[in-house]
């Protein structure tokens, strides 16, 4: 674990290798925001950086439930969010590819954008394979995340903060840790 001094990124994982349709050398990293406007910044940062937005992906716990009306509808082919984070939740599933809305025991609900949706499903199809793994812990972990980290990236979505995640080949996800540490977001608003 990679352990940054950031006050609003706490860290981001080690490099994890991992087989993903076919591509035998890649790699994963995810960095954890305190609030949705620092996740959309990163990730901005991000593709003006370069990075393929399609390797990209964010999960955070859906704080309005329960306490405001909230609705996730389809129309005219997309998947829309009504709700507090109406915006960044509908401009995210616009640029990332995937989008899953579900309800973890112990977290409540969890929103995902990008293909970290598809790996949940996945998961979730598989669950005898992924035992003691909730839908999200298990998607995480069939990407390389180890257990151990797992469990620390759950205890950020139960306690309201966002997950941004970056797998790519070795070199694009150094690339994407070296933008994602030179983010300072007291200096870039």
């Amino acid at each position: 674990m990679i352990l940054l001094h950031n006050h609003h990124i706490h860290h981001l994982a080690k490099d994890v290798p991992r087989v993903v349709r076919g591509m035998a050398s890649e790699n994963v990293t995810v960095a954890i925001y305190e609030t949705p406007g620092e996740a959309a910044w990163a990730l901005q940062e991000l593709r003006e950086a370069g990075f393929d937005v399609r390797n990209l992906s964010v999960a955070g716990k859906d704080s309005g439930a329960g306490q405001s009306a909230v609705c996730y509808y389809r129309t005219g082919g997309e998947v829309r969010y009504l709700g507090e984070l109406g915006s960044f939740w509908n401009c995210l599933w616009e640029q990332l590819p995937g989008c899953a809305m579900l309800t973890v025991p112990g977290l409540g609900p969890v929103l995902v954008a990008g293909p970290l949706a598809d790996w949940i499903v996945v998961a979730l199809e598989n669950a005898s394979i992924f035992s003691g793994l909730t839908g999200i812990g298990a998607g995480l972990y069939s990407i390389g995340i180890p257990k151990e980290a797992v469990a620390e990236y759950e205890a950020a979505l139960a306690n309201n903060k966002y997950l941004l995640i970056a797998h790519g080949r070795a070199g694009e996800v150094a690339d994407a840790k070296r933008v994602l540490r030179s983010i300072e977001f007291g200096a870039k608003r």
